[in-house]
């Protein structure tokens, strides 16, 4: 807003300051006066009081100092106020007339000029000299940056709040807009992370009841591998049981063979023993010294057969005692 506002300015305020830095505003509105330029007077003083309502504007919005706001527009308000007079000659009907012309060029801007005009007025008296040499006009000024300008001012000032209000707004509901979006978006990557969360949890759930199966296969297969080693260590045990009663059932029937074996030495023997005894017995009485003999045979025969059956009896305990140890 205030950025048009002095697009506005800048024409006219060219026009005030002419050609060059230096150039007096009072000659350009006593060089309009006496040449009778109202459309010229009319651009300069809508401008100068654009300049006064916007620098107005800008203290109520707190943007800049109210006492060099108003120094300033007094300064320049006097200047204005002080060439019309002189370009009318301290006459107060010809400014009147004058000011008439001046306020008649723009309907849109009248207003304003009247009010100005108006005030100006108020402030002159009837003596041309005293209006044109001794007139005061700092309290025509004062009271018009308090009445009309201040008024303009705080139309203006609304409008540029309403301007930043509804710029505000603006840019609050694309700031929601932004919000709403990356709050969807926000709400679409939660949703993804939950699907893939939700993906991950049911991967680990097949995965632990396949580890469970696995488990279970496993056990099974040891208690069948641990079956089998108990049957096989059974059969194992079996299998030397019967070994080792094989080999106690041949020991013992290497005892038995043995014992045969000397029954049978001992009857060999003792039938030897018992022949030779017949043979002797045949013998005649008259030989005596054969007895002897004979007896002597006999207890060697007896003695003999003691001995061998000693012998196979030991040799079938040892048997015995080396089955007893395998078990």
């Amino acid at each position: 807003m205030r950025l048009a506002l002095l697009a506005l300015l800048i024409p006219a305020d060219a026009m005030l300051r002419g050609t060059g830095q230096n150039t007096d505003m009072n000659v350009l509105l006593n060089d309009a006066l006496h040449n009778m330029h109202p459309e010229a007077v009319s651009k300069l003083l809508h401008t100068v009081e654009l300049r006064w309502e916007t620098s107005r504007s800008l203290v109520l919005e707190n943007k800049t100092d109210a006492s060099e706001a108003q120094q300033a527009m007094l300064k320049s308000c006097q200047k204005v106020a002080r060439a019309i007079i002189e370009g009318s000659e301290g006459d107060k009907d010809k400014v009147v007339e004058y000011m008439q012309d001046v306020c008649a060029v723009s309907e849109e801007e009248k207003k304003k000029c009247v009010a100005f005009s108006t005030a100006m007025e108020q402030a002159m008296g009837d003596d041309e000299r005293d209006n044109r040499d001794e007139l005061d006009l700092s309290k025509f000024c004062g009271s018009y940056w308090a009445g009309p300008v201040t008024a303009a001012a705080q139309v203006m000032a609304k409008l540029v709040a309403d301007e930043e209000a509804e710029k505000a707004k603006e840019e609050a509901a694309a700031q929601l807009e932004e919000a709403v979006s990356k709050s969807a978006l926000a709400m679409e990557h939660v949703a993804k992370v939950e699907e893939e969360v939700s993906n991950i949890e049911a991967s680990m759930a097949t995965d632990d009841a396949n580890a469970t199966q696995y488990l279970d296969q496993a056990r099974k297969q040891d208690q069948v591998a641990a079956e089998k080693e108990v049957k096989a260590t059974d059969t194992e045990v079996q299998h030397k049981a019967m070994t080792e009663a094989a080999n106690v059932k041949g020991a013992a029937a290497d005892v038995s063979a043995d014992e045969e074996e000397a029954l049978k030495e001992g009857d060999a023997e003792a039938e030897a023993i018992a022949d030779k005894a017949v043979e002797k017995a045949e013998a005649p009485v008259a030989q005596k010294e054969n007895t002897t003999a004979a007896a002597k045979d006999d207890t060697e025969a007896i003695a003999a057969g003691d001995a061998l059956a000693k012998k196979i009896a030991d040799k079938a305990v040892k048997k015995a005692a080396l089955v007893a140890k395998k078990f």
